[in-house]
């Protein structure tokens, strides 16, 4: 339900078809705020610097958290040479590792992603093609809670695509 303020009616009908009714004129139902920010925990990344080659898999792993709700996590693979703030970074201009918004528990999503290097199709929600060069890249993740649209961004992975 859209913020503002409402009438509620609440009608109970008993077996003998009596009913009663209350009103609740001006019930207001508001926005949750959110000040703090999820976290990110990897357990598992690639090696600093470390090298990959068609056909090998990159992957990773962990843990996004909030303290009321979710609204999301990005994990990208972006070439250092695009010159992207992790702000910019999206499923538009990066290869998609995992995007996910549909979370089985509002404060908290463990994951384990990955992509094989030379998909044909990266892993975004809606897959699309992946363009693979060779160069320096770093993973990123960032997630965002639902309500107040904080950010978080993870350290940077370095690593190289042969």
């Amino acid at each position: 339900v859209a913020a503002g303020t409402y009438c509620f009616h609440f009608i109970v009908t008993d077996a003998d078809g009596q009913q009663t009714s209350i009103e609740i004129e001006d019930l207001t139902i508001q926005a949750p705020t959110d000040a703090v920010a999820p976290t990110i925990s990897l357990s598992s990344t690639p090696t600093t610097n470390q090298s990959f080659s068609t056909g090998q898999t990159i992957s990773i792993s962990g843990s996004v958290s909030d303290d009321i709700a979710l609204g999301g996590i990005y994990i990208g693979l972006v070439r250092v040479d695009q010159g992207l703030t992790d702000a910019g970074v999206n499923d538009e201009n990066t290869i998609t590792i995992l995007h996910n918004h549909d979370f089985s528990t509002p404060t908290s999503y463990n994951f384990s992603a990955s992509i094989v290097v030379g998909a044909a199709m990266d892993n975004n929600i809606t897959p699309k093609a992946a363009t693979w060069t060779a160069g320096d890249y770093y993973i990123v993740v960032k997630t965002k809670d639902s309500f107040g649209g904080n950010w978080t961004f993870s350290s940077h992975y370095p690593i190289t695509i042969n």
